[in-house]
């Protein structure tokens, strides 16, 4: 299993119909092929920088995942055939994202703190 950082580009009215649902089509993509999420979230609806498909604006979903190396190109050929999905791009680490790395460390200082001590 490798790290991989899922980048995932929706139509905003998609988005609209509710995040959850636009997460999920990504959550459903990646589970099929044997992934194992370690996060994802919705970035917000932006404008592009150049159209695509006759669409100015997009609503982006961030995902970080382990998966099968072998699987890659199924998964690739799953969001291509996905006509929800109008880009997407999956890139390999070789080593975790600061970014990722201070999120998770950020997580487990939240679930340590006792649920009084937030309110002090």
């Amino acid at each position: 299993m490798r790290l991989y950082e899922g980048l995932f580009l929706f139509d905003p009215a998609e988005a609209g119909k509710g995040m959850d649902g636009i997460v999920q089509i990504v959550t459903d993509a990646l589970t099929k092929h044997g992934a194992e999420i370690i996060s994802a979230e919705h970035w917000g609806d932006r404008r592009l920088a150049y159209e695509v498909g006759g669409l100015k604006r997009g609503s982006y979903i961030l995902s970080y995942f382990n998966g099968n190396p072998a699987a890659m190109a199924d998964l690739d050929r799953t969001l291509r055939l996905d006509e929800r999905v109008i880009r997407h791009m999956v890139l390999h680490h070789e080593k975790r994202p600061a970014a990722l790395v201070e999120r998770e460390s950020e997580e487990k200082v939240a679930e340590a703190e006792p649920v009084g001590a937030a309110a002090e």
